[in-house]
């Protein structure tokens, strides 16, 4: 008898291997479609535990997502609590921090031969963040830079408004129109180891000393939130 013919009489005679067949079509598909739900109880998945481990996984991602999200809102209502109770708590430490961190802002961008860039950056990213605390920033700052026998003067307006800075050195006066947001520049004659400063912007009238040596800031700024209000002077 033919090979071939024997051998679909022997498939015709044994229903219980086709049954077997389709069993294992099912095994071999049922990761990766439905049809592993014709498996029945005998599956070897279901027997190994792999369906049960899956179901507990699943709910370990649940539970730590739940407890993420939680944790975000905690801490988003303890951030609005403290804004709410501490009054001027904040505003006088963040004041402070900015004394310190302005001229160090300034040192950074003379280390990279950008001083004007890094500090107008650095304030524009203050004035920012303070918003997210509901606190409003306003400052100008002005820096002296020396060369050979002159001092470079720039002054950088975040006032809000066009501002006139009347600056006097050794002096020397002359006026430095800046819009808000911007920095304007002018060149006095110095000699000696240092020299006087006089400035004055909206009727305030400040005055120093300064070496000529060395790249130096003025900085007066303004913290606002309600009636809160604090005012910080930095030279440095």
């Amino acid at each position: 008898m033919c090979s071939k013919i024997r051998t679909q009489l022997l498939r015709a005679e044994s229903p219980e291997g086709v049954q077997t067949n389709r069993h294992a079509s099912n095994l071999r598909c049922k990761h990766r479609s439905v049809s592993s739900r014709r498996c029945g109880l005998n599956c070897p998945r279901l027997n190994s535990g792999a369906f049960r481990r899956d179901g507990r996984m699943k709910g370990q991602f649940f539970i730590i997502g739940a407890l993420f999200i939680c944790i975000l809102l905690f801490f988003a209502t303890g951030l609005q609590i403290g804004i709410t109770a501490t009054g001027t708590d904040d505003m006088d430490h963040l004041s402070k921090n900015l004394q310190k961190e302005l001229p160090h802002a300034l040192n950074i961008g003379i280390n990279s031969s950008n001083p004007l860039g890094v500090l107008y950056n650095f304030t524009i990213f203050s004035t920012q963040a303070m918003k997210t605390r509901r606190i409003n920033l306003t400052c100008y700052w002005l820096v002296f830079q020396q060369g050979d026998g002159v001092v470079n003067v720039s002054a950088g307006n975040f006032l809000n408004s066009p501002k006139t800075f009347e600056i006097t050195v050794s002096g020397i006066s002359k006026e430095l129109h800046v819009g808000p947001n911007s920095i304007n520049s002018t060149t006095f004659s110095v000699s000696g180891y240092e020299f006087d400063v006089g400035i004055n912007v909206d009727d305030e009238s400040e005055s120093m000393t300064l070496l000529a040596n060395k790249t130096s800031i003025y900085s007066s700024l303004v913290l606002e939130r309600a009636e809160n209000v604090i005012k910080r002077e930095i030279i440095g």
